[in-house]
């Protein structure tokens, strides 16, 4: 093998733990980039290039990237690893808020921020179908910014993880049928307690 690759191998390998380390990631793993451009400041990778982060708690799924072009982008005066990843063509992030695909991404490393523009899509177990202009995901703690959202699917109940059971003497709207003399009914038993 030639030097050149061993030099690019190493510094890849280098930039990965940076970017993980800033990212709260124990690792990023790059597993396909077919074409890789270096100049000063930027690695510029092309052809469906696919990296993974692995999280550090080991129970989280890793969040899988693809793009038709990645790029890294740094400060070449302060050598301090990439502050900026753009993402461009075709982008897939699958992790545990699902998959969300976009024409293009920018990972802003500083702020643990992953924004998604141009035709941003999600899938999910909670939402289907669900369009927006710009997704904001904060990948320190999983919060998420949506604008111009749209969705076939967003169910109101059961979004917490964490949610209790229901109480079996609580209605729900399935169980009223008659809405009209359930209100006249609360407002007889208010009127009475007064």
């Amino acid at each position: 093998m030639n030097k050149r690759f061993w030099v690019f191998a190493a510094a890849l390998a280098m930039t990965g733990a940076a970017l993980a380390a800033e990212m709260r990631f124990d690792r990023m793993s790059i597993t396909k980039a077919p074409r890789v451009r270096i100049t000063e400041g930027r690695w510029n990778m092309q052809g469906g290039v696919e990296l993974t982060l692995f999280p550090q708690n080991p129970e989280a799924k890793p969040l899988n990237i693809k793009a038709n072009e990645i790029i890294f982008a740094w400060d070449t005066a302060t050598q301090s690893g990439p502050q900026k990843v753009d993402l461009k063509g075709d982008v897939q992030v699958d992790g545990d808020i699902g998959t969300i695909a976009s024409q293009t991404a920018i990972l802003d490393i500083p702020s643990d921020r992953l924004e998604f523009t141009e035709r941003v899509t999600v899938d999910s177990e909670q939402f289907s179908g669900l369009t927006a202009t710009q997704l904001i995901y904060n990948l320190a703690n999983g919060d998420i910014e949506m604008s111009n959202v749209t969705a076939d699917r967003v169910p109101i109940e059961g979004m917490s993880p964490a949610r209790e059971a229901p109480d079996p003497m609580m209605l729900t709207v399935a169980d009223v049928k008659d809405w009209a003399g359930i209100i006249s009914a609360i407002k007889a038993e208010v009127a009475a307690d007064a």
